[in-house]
């Protein structure tokens, strides 16, 4: 008999249906509590709880932004820390460094120099590819959908960062190694 609602197996599955019923003493003292605004420690626990909740995320947070940052041994460009000219040897990739000494005694081996120099090569390899896209695409925009003058300055557009990245590939494949991210000897 009665309402299949007041059932234990209907209850534990679906619950009281949206009713709150405190079924121990301890819950009954709660909700009594909560409703009267005294549940203070119970407020200041389910605070620490969420906090306690968010801590790895907090960590992580934390570690980076009290990491030391990498400082960069070489620039692409010419600054007033790195004013001292340098050219990888094998594609002969202009770059910078501080004039303090401090990237020969970084890279006193032969090999540590050569996967330097491959790193700042590759580094301005997909600079120029960046740029290439872009020189590429403003030329297709201008032919599309461009007036006739435009149409005409597309046709005979100098593509700057192309025309240098077909040279180095050249010179890769020139030296017997492709210019392929990841590969070669390194």
């Amino acid at each position: 008999g009665g309402s299949p609602f007041g059932n234990a197996r209907y209850r534990s599955a679906y619950g009281n249906g949206g009713f709150a019923r405190p079924t121990h003493r301890g819950d009954r003292r709660r909700a009594e509590r909560s409703r009267a605004g005294g549940g203070g420690a119970d407020d200041a626990a389910e605070t620490f709880r969420n906090l306690f909740q968010l801590l790895p995320i907090l960590l992580v947070f934390l570690m980076y932004l009290l990491s030391p940052a990498q400082e960069s041994h070489f620039a692409m460009n010419r600054t007033h820390a790195y004013s001292k000219p340098r050219t990888t040897s094998r594609l002969e990739v202009p770059f910078y460094v501080k004039p303090t000494g401090e990237f020969e005694r970084k890279y006193r081996t032969r090999r540590e120099l050569e996967r330097a120099e491959h790193s700042i090569e590759m580094s301005h390899m997909n600079s120029l590819e960046t740029n290439c896209m872009l020189e590429r695409s403003q030329q297709q925009r201008m032919y599309k959908f461009g007036m006739k003058s435009d149409r005409e300055r597309a046709k005979t557009m100098e593509l700057k960062s192309c025309d240098k990245l077909r040279s180095l590939r050249a010179k890769l494949s020139s030296s017997g190694r492709d210019g392929d991210r990841g590969r070669g000897s390194f």
